[in-house]
Formats: structure tokens, sequence, C-alpha cells
């Protein structure tokens, strides 16, 4: 008799051991709700095209184009008006027989147009990276509320409403207020070191030497700080 009831006794055991064994499985597979995914590597070229096309026709971007150029231009010849400028007054000076014997009205005339120029410039660009940049958030926000307005029912229930407010919050500021901003100042540095390096390389061709370790180096603590700040993005974009 004691050996059944140790018998039963060891059944009924097992058999909660396999209930609660079960119970995750059972859980895991009937929950609809998942982690919100995210992507990782580098962001792909199809991204910066599909923002891109969104300012719309490719003539904006030309001219987005042709703005950086023209500023970038400007600016670095108001640095190298200046340098002949302050060149000329040395009596041996270089100078083609146009430039020799001018006055201050005739150097502070070029060096102004070159100023305005570039200020003008600097704040047409502004005006026109910021409403391309509206556009381009007009677009993409339309496209989304397409898409989440065309989704399933079943979409709807495994996608929790935190996760559509925070696309229509969070995300669209980011679009309205910060991207276009960020575009513009990073192209803007871009041009600005580029067309710096070539002037100091036209003038001291010897810079060309160290020039290329630096912008290894440069290349490096890019590497080294952007993969970690691009992660950490994406993990707070998935935790609000």
């Amino acid at each position: 008799k004691a050996t059944k009831e140790a018998a039963k006794s060891k059944e009924v055991e097992a058999k909660e051991v396999k209930v609660e064994d079960t119970e995750p499985t059972q859980k895991k597979a009937g929950e609809l709700v998942k982690d919100e995914e995210r992507d990782k590597g580098a962001v792909g070229w199809p991204v910066y095209r599909a923002y891109m096309k969104a300012w719309g026709a490719n003539h904006h971007i030309l001219l987005a184009v042709l703005l950086f150029l023209g500023m970038q231009v400007l600016t670095d010849g108001t640095d190298v008006w200046l340098a002949v400028w302050s060149v000329s007054f040395e009596p041996e000076g270089n100078f083609p027989s146009g430039l020799k014997d001018r006055d201050n009205g005739f150097w502070l005339g070029i060096y102004s147009a070159f100023v305005i120029g570039s200020v003008f410039f600097t704040f047409f660009r502004g005006c026109y990276f910021q409403g391309r940049g509206v556009v381009a958030s007009r677009t993409l926000l339309h496209k989304l509320v397409h898409n989440v307005l065309g989704g399933t029912m079943a979409w709807f229930d495994t996608t929790p409403s935190g996760r559509i407010l925070n696309r229509f919050s969070r995300d669209t500021d980011m679009l309205d207020t910060q991207l276009a901003n960020l575009t513009e100042n990073y192209l803007g540095i871009a041009g600005w070191l580029l067309g710096g390096v070539c002037v100091i390389c036209i003038f001291l061709p010897w810079f060309c030497i160290p020039a290329l370790p630096i912008i290894m180096i440069y290349k490096w603590t890019e590497n080294y700080f952007t993969p970690t700040a691009r992660e950490l993005q994406r993990l707070e974009a998935v935790t609000r």
C-alpha cells in the first residue's frame, strides 16, 4: 500500500512538472505582441534615396548642390582675396600688372562683394533647405498615414498603440525639426572642410603629404564613434 501511494505521488509530481514545463511554451506560442525589431549596421542607401526622393524632382537636388558650391566658392574666395590684399603691400610681391598700384577702394569693393554674396547664398540655402525639408516631411507623413490606415486588423492586433503613436509623434518631430538641419549642417561642414583643404593644397602643395594621415585619423575616429551613436539612437527609439 505504501509503495502504491509513493508511486501515485510520483506520478502527480511528474504531471505537475510537465504542466509547468508546457505553460511557458503555450504562453509564448499564443502571445500576439512581439518585441519591436531594430535594424543593425550602417544605414542603407535606399533610406537616403527615399528621403531625397521625398524632396521632389531631381532639379531640387541639383539646385541644392549648386547652392553649396556657390557658397563655398564665395567663402574660399573671400579668404583668398583677403590674403592677396594683405600681400599686395609687400614691395616685392609678384602681381600681375593690373593689380599693382590699386587703391584700397578696389580691394575693399571686391572683398565686400564676396562677403555679401556669401551671406546671400547662406541665407538662401538655409531657407531652401528648410522649405524642402517641410515638403519631404509632409510627403513621408502622407505615406505613413496611408500605410497605417491601410493596415489589416491582424496588424493592429499585434502592434501596440504606443508603437504607432511613436511613429506619429517622435519620429515625425525628427523629420520636421531636426533632419533638415542635420543634413544642411553635415553637407555644409563637409564642403567647408573640402574647400579649405583644396585651397591649402593649392597654395602649399607640401600639405598634401600630412593631409592623408590626418584624413585617415579622422576616418578612424568616425568609424569608432558612428556605430556606437547609431545603435544608441536605435535602442532609444525602440524602448520609448
